[in-house]
């Protein structure tokens, strides 16, 4: 092989290297990119599901509250239909 030759070659690999490294680091530099974009974007949604998972412990604490003051209602109605209902004393007794 001539110097030429060998020349030529080394001159295409180092092309051909120098080409594929360009793209590795473009690639590179893209993925980081979006990955940060993604992140930023997580790191929203995450906050936004603490802000309503703390909404929702609230209204939960509400609800609880409200469902106890229901029990108590219906137990003062069941005391009262009770009372209406208890058997009304009879005149005459049937022997």
């Amino acid at each position: 092989m001539t110097p030429d030759v060998i020349a030529t070659i080394v001159a295409a690999f180092g092309t051909t290297a120098t080409l594929f490294g360009g793209l590795a680091a473009t690639l590179h530099r893209m993925l980081q990119r979006m990955e940060l974009r993604i992140d930023r974007r997580f790191e929203r949604v995450d906050a936004q599901f603490i802000e309503m998972r703390s909404e929702l412990h609230a209204e939960i604490g509400q609800l609880r509250g409200e469902v106890r003051q229901v029990a108590a209602d219906i137990v003062e109605v069941k005391i009262a239909v009770a009372r209406l209902e208890e058997p009304k004393p009879m005149l005459l007794h049937a022997r």
